[in-house]
């Protein structure tokens, strides 16, 4: 009768500290994860459209809630451990515009967090035809998001590339 009554104690010890270990895991440790996107898209209201614009999108793949920050560009793998060149660009969105989340804001799992940005030929060239943006961007290879605790998410390096070429096709 003792030893079924130690088991039982046994296992029940041994399942409270696996528990425990998870959630110690699960809150601690384990930082919520973002899956970014970019890309050029228009609102669509009845028959009024609205766009295009540059939407950078990032959905909460949790566990947990978390903060969003602000918009950050970098340069490819190559130019930062190669060329040591750790040059990163920080994007700030259309705030006034009622698509873009505020930073800062809590964006909870499965809810998704989105910056606009305008996509005009005056965001990229200047009046004599130069070009701005693009030549400020085709150093960088990757767009991205930083969440509440610093780490940065990144958008698929495809979709910036096509941003890019997109953009020049467009514009020039």
């Amino acid at each position: 009768m003792d030893t079924i009554t130690i088991t039982i104690a046994v296992l029940s010890l041994a399942v409270s500290m696996l528990v425990a270990g998870w959630t110690i895991y699960r809150d601690a440790i384990q930082k919520p994860k973002f899956e970014v996107s970019v890309a050029i898209k228009s609102i669509y209201q009845g028959e009024h459209v609205d766009g295009p614009y540059v939407f950078v999108e990032a959905l909460n793949m949790g566990p947990l809630s978390n903060r969003i920050a602000v918009v950050w560009m970098r340069k490819s793998w190559w130019d930062r451990k190669i060329k040591r060149d750790h040059t990163i660009a920080h994007i700030n969105p259309d705030y006034g515009h009622y698509a873009t989340t505020d930073s800062g804001a809590r964006i909870e799992v499965g809810d998704r967090a989105t910056f606009v940005f305008p996509y005009n030929k005056e965001v990229y060239l200047r009046e004599d035809g130069e070009d701005t943006f693009l030549n400020e961007a085709d150093g960088y290879a990757e767009i991205g998001v930083t969440d509440g605790y610093g780490r940065f998410h990144w958008a698929p390096k495809k979709q910036f590339i096509y941003l890019k070429e997109k953009i020049k096709t467009d514009f020039l």
